[in-house]
């Protein structure tokens, strides 16, 4: 297995929360997120605890079935069913002790998108509010929140690294930390700096790449193909210290939202795709170390 090497369970339409479970022990993970959409029907929390047990992985980022305190486009088929973000913030909170069964890493949580980056996702001062409430009763569980930042482009009212290490410092609460996820933010202005900087911050890292030509936010490369920014991006983190998760999550879509590309990665087997993923990762996660002399 590969050290701090996790998958979305987003990256994974197909399957069930069970098949994930083997899938990514199979391809060498060490971890796997479990996502709340997947579980409930045909597979309970006490299977899905027992299948990471027995299959000898952690369970790494919790995504409850809300997760962000604003609203955002309609993304995983739930992201706009409320758009109170009080009511959602109370939703959040109301999971966490259903998250807390399995001892996750920590908890994803993200602000809101609006899709326009002219007209950014609001008020920020319902994120300051809902990450302050979320954080308080997650630490009635001893639980980590991973507070994601996503791209100035998708219409975030954070709209970079520095300025989220900013927000959190002055939400202040220390359990929270930050999930960084190379799609959204690999274009940022100054990001290799900010990522040097703030490594340490950093619990996990989205890791894909990005197509010449995005086509929709489920657009995703292989790491290394395409633009060929993952390598960069490993390298930067490096750098700074990072020390923490590495997260595969290579959306394609083949038609599951809304748009069917040919070349679709989700075409392939599952496992087919989390190999290929996981040994491209390896090879640039290794190249990274021997560049950064990164030892330990």
């Amino acid at each position: 297995m590969t050290p701090n090497y996790t998958v979305s369970p987003f990256m994974l339409p197909h399957n069930s929360a069970i098949q994930d479970v083997e899938q990514v022990a199979r391809t060498g993970g060490s971890g796997v997120g479990v996502s709340f959409a997947k579980l409930g029907g045909e597979v309970s929390d006490e299977q899905m605890r027992d299948a990471l047990a027995e299959h000898g992985l952690r369970a790494t980022f919790c995504v409850p079935t809300l997760w962000t305190i604003l609203p955002t486009p309609p993304a995983f088929g739930r992201s706009s069913w409320e758009k109170d973000p009080k009511v959602r913030t109370d939703q959040i909170c109301a999971e966490l002790e259903r998250v807390a069964f399995f001892r996750p890493v920590a908890v994803i949580i993200g602000s809101g998108t609006s899709g326009d980056p002219e007209r950014p996702a609001g008020p920020l001062s319902a994120v300051v509010d809902g990450l302050a409430r979320i954080a308080d009763r997650a630490q009635d569980f001893d639980l980590q929140i991973s507070f994601e930042l996503f791209g100035k482009r998708r219409g975030t009212p954070i709209t970079s690294l520095d300025e989220l290490v900013d927000f959190i410092d002055g939400v202040g609460r220390p359990n929270v930390g930050i999930a960084f996820d190379i799609f959204q933010s690999w274009a940022d202005e100054g990001v290799h700096d900010a990522l040097r900087r703030h490594a340490k911050r950093i619990l996990n890292v989205d890791v894909c790449d990005v197509r010449v030509e995005e086509r929709s936010g489920f657009d995703r490369e292989i790491p290394g193909r395409g633009r060929g920014v993952a390598p960069r991006v490993v390298e930067s983190l490096l750098e700074g210290g990072y020390r923490g998760w590495w997260k595969l999550e290579v959306f394609s879509d083949d038609g599951t939202y809304g748009n069917d590309f040919a070349d679709s990665y989700w075409k392939m087997p599952h496992e087919d795709l989390l190999r290929l993923g996981h040994d491209a990762f390896t090879d640039i996660l290794r190249s990274a170390q021997e560049k950064v002399k990164v030892t330990g």
